[in-house]
């Protein structure tokens, strides 16, 4: 049996899951990075050109309680978006709007949800992490050494002071450096700690956080898991290789 859908019938605007762009996990917290899944949330797909990120993008429209949230990248079936940084922890509720209708969901938003993004975009093997100095990626054919600083690319590790902009990316160094983390952010590399020297915005980005640590002399080469722990909560793991 079939069943016929009435002539003229329009899709109807359906919520899915809330996770973090970069580790897919289910957790939210201020000024993160977020992937909504779900179906006819966008007539077509539509991408903001760079920050300052718009409000509406395509026909679709956003709101964390009550508030407008910055769009990076809208769909049918997903949505790219920016918590606000002014969203309190707690109970929160996501409203979207498009031509399909309006629908609602309500998450959970802590103070951190951090999450590591991958080369393949999928929230495991390699990190998205470069060299220090080259700024370019770390990878098995061009890998990290003992002692070298590298950066590691990521999302909600919360709080930055001084206060950021929902959806600006912050200011290029020099003359002023961008907000750093309020929470101590910690990275383990091979399971031992590693010296984090910034962890904060990612210069030119928005919603982009950006940790910088120091190899440390003692790790075993190869490809090696790192994690990052803010707040007392942990990222996925990722891999960086080390040579």
């Amino acid at each position: 049996m079939a069943k016929i859908a009435p002539q003229g019938a329009e899709a109807t605007i359906v919520l899915g899951a809330v996770t973090n762009a970069a580790s897919y996990a289910v957790a939210v917290a201020p000024g993160e990075i977020v992937s909504i899944f779900g179906s006819a949330l966008a007539v077509m797909p539509a991408s903001a050109t760079g920050p300052p990120l718009p409000a509406q993008l395509s026909d679709v429209r956003l709101w964390v309680n009550g508030m407008p949230a910055p769009l990076f990248y809208v769909s049918p079936l997903q949505l790219n978006v920016q918590i606000p940084f002014e969203t309190a922890a707690g109970t929160a509720r996501i409203q979207v709007s498009s031509s399909a209708g309006t629908a609602t969901v309500d998450i959970q938003v802590a103070d951190t949800a951090p999450g590591i993004f991958t080369l393949n975009s999928q929230g495991t093997g390699p990190g998205a992490i470069e060299h220090g100095l080259s700024y370019q990626l770390v990878t098995d054919a061009n890998p990290a050494t003992r002692g070298e600083i590298i950066s590691i690319y990521c999302t909600g590790l919360g709080a930055v002071s001084p206060p950021a902009l929902s959806g600006a990316a912050p200011p290029t160094p020099p003359p002023t450096p961008p907000p750093q983390t309020v929470l101590p952010v910690k990275v383990f590399i091979a399971g031992a700690p590693a010296q984090a020297t910034y962890a904060g915005l990612a210069p030119g980005f928005a919603g982009l956080y950006q940790v910088n640590v120091q190899v440390p002399a003692g790790t075993p080469l190869g490809d090696q898991n790192l994690q990052i722990s803010v707040g007392g909560v942990t990222s996925n793991t990722v891999t960086v290789a080390i040579h």
